[in-house]
């Protein structure tokens, strides 16, 4: 698929989910001034795209591998690529898709920890270190999408993810604990 549908098709999701805040330039998110979002249109973006079974399965892995396949060309020192083209097999050659193994490590450091999944790492000049992070109580069986923006520094997103994370997760626990809890009974004496 050409990067331009695919970037189409994601601005068309944009529409699709209501981002009234995000347009995308291209699809790795990388510094582009036509790039932009906010912490809630990537929270409601992360709440869409974590309902795909795949796209869970991806962001939990601490590493994820696959075989994509180059042309030959690509591969081949410009002096090489040279002397093949000379002849119609060594353009033959030239047209050949070579297996390449590419291997991605999760940067997020809070995969692993108890109720922690991942969504996305990233930073940029603009928005600084930036993680945006699934938390899964399992014992009062909520979850939590928690985005942090600007970040002091990459390992600061992390940090701060995390205690905000924790703290909100403590505030709906003790909402659902005061809500449960047995009113005290009090009796007046006459």
């Amino acid at each position: 698929m050409h990067v331009g549908v695919f970037v189409k098709e994601m601005n068309r999701y944009v529409n699709v989910f209501h981002l009234k805040s995000t347009k995308f330039s291209n699809p790795h998110g990388l510094a582009d001034k036509g790039n932009r979002s906010t912490a809630f249109d990537i929270a409601v973006l992360a709440f869409h795209a974590l309902k795909d079974p795949n796209f869970c399965a991806v962001v939990n892995k601490p590493k994820h591998e696959c075989i994509t396949y180059l042309k030959r060309r690509s591969i081949l020192p410009r002096s090489q690529v040279n002397q093949l083209m000379q002849s119609e097999s060594g353009k033959q050659q030239l047209d050949e898709e070579v297996p390449y193994r590419a291997v991605w490590h999760n940067s997020n450091k809070l995969l692993g920890l108890e109720g922690f999944r991942g969504v996305k790492t990233g930073i940029t000049q603009t928005a600084g270190p930036c993680l945006c992070i699934l938390y899964e109580n399992q014992v009062h069986k909520h979850k939590l999408i928690t985005v942090v923006l600007g970040c002091q520094n990459v390992d600061y997103r992390f940090r701060d993810a995390r205690r905000l994370t924790l703290w909100a997760d403590n505030m709906i626990v003790d909402k659902k604990m005061s809500k449960t809890a047995t009113p005290a009974l009090t009796a007046k004496a006459k």
